[in-house]
């Protein structure tokens, strides 16, 4: 469970979005392709066949490129990213719930409260706390910790 807080109003950008999304990503799946490359390139320098080394080149340079452009297409062109890097102020309350306001002047006011139902893991690095939901992609709200702006007292 996580303590309760509140933040200031802030934002993050695509990039820190993305950069967060590759370090939840890549320990799941990157071994997928890893593992490719690596028999290609072994079984070539085992059998001394340079045409699996180029295959594993080809690997490197062309298909990952490729991969990693349908994965930024389907992770970071929905719906929820555009909203995940709105202004938007959060503040945990004390039975558990997470309610996120998205304040952008140019739009309505948005309001989305979360159950501990939707938290599927909390982890924490240095510069942020990110909160993993339940869901059918990978999706998660970074907060910045110089965002928060006070502990409230359970």
């Amino acid at each position: 469970m996580i303590k309760p807080f509140t933040t200031e109003t802030f934002s993050i950008t695509s990039g820190e979005y993305l950069r967060t999304l590759m370090g939840l990503w890549l320990p799941r799946h990157g071994w997928k392709v890893a593992i490719p490359i690596l028999l290609c390139a072994a079984i070539g320098v085992a059998l001394a066949d340079e045409r699996l080394i180029l295959v594993a080149l080809m690997l490197v340079f062309i298909v990952a490129p490729m991969g990693m452009s349908f994965l930024y297409s389907y992770y970071m062109l929905t719906p929820e990213v555009a909203r995940a890097i709105l202004p938007q102020r959060v503040t945990a309350q004390k039975d558990g719930n997470i309610l996120i306001e998205y304040t952008d002047p140019e739009r309505p006011a948005q309001s989305v409260t979360l159950t501990p139902g939707d938290i599927r893991q909390i982890k924490h690095t240095p510069t942020s706390t990110v909160i993993v939901l339940h869901a059918r992609r990978l999706q998660f709200i970074i907060i910045p910790h110089q965002a928060v702006v006070r502990e409230i007292n359970a």
